[in-house]
């Protein structure tokens, strides 16, 4: 099986991402990228001492105005990603966020799904849609969250 990542667009998937991230400001470290991972990373702490949270990070070619207005303020992710790190979550007893970076506007959306017992907090809602399968293409028919992303975090780059 081929990874996404290892295609040119998933290296630049992921290297955006990983933009996205540093306007966090938060130490982090990443899941492997040459593996298929159920989550992509975790938050340190301040002292880079102990886990603080799990993320899922993706990078989004759309602007904050088009995901307000055009997508109705939600981020699509699929259900299995919140559920793989709801049990991850409620196993290291940390928070599970969602970190989407919006490319176009070098913003950073964070969002927290879960809170450490695996309990989704987030408003979302489920809806089993036809959607891309990867960031290289394909068809996949499944259920997606949409969660709202109104109290989203706001991350702007300086630049």
């Amino acid at each position: 099986m081929s990874l996404d990542v290892l295609s040119n667009k998933g290296r630049k998937a992921v290297e955006e991402s990983r933009v996205g991230l540093a306007l966090v400001g938060r130490r982090f470290v990443e899941t492997r990228q040459d593996r298929e991972g159920d989550i992509d990373g975790f938050f340190l702490s301040a002292n880079g001492g102990e886990l603080a949270a799990a993320f899922e990070a993706k990078a989004r070619n759309m602007t904050l105005d088009q995901l307000r207005n055009s997508y109705g303020n939600e981020w699509l992710v699929t259900f299995e990603k919140i559920s793989k790190g709801s049990v991850i979550a409620k196993s290291l007893c940390v928070p599970f966020f969602g970190v989407v970076y919006l490319v176009p506007d070098k913003i950073t959306l964070l969002v927290k799904l879960t809170d450490d017992h695996g309990n989704i907090v987030a408003p979302c809602r489920l809806e089993v849609t036809d959607t891309q399968a990867t960031c290289n293409g394909g068809h996949a028919r499944r259920t997606n969250a949409y969660i709202n992303m109104a109290n989203a975090h706001v991350y702007r780059s300086a630049a």
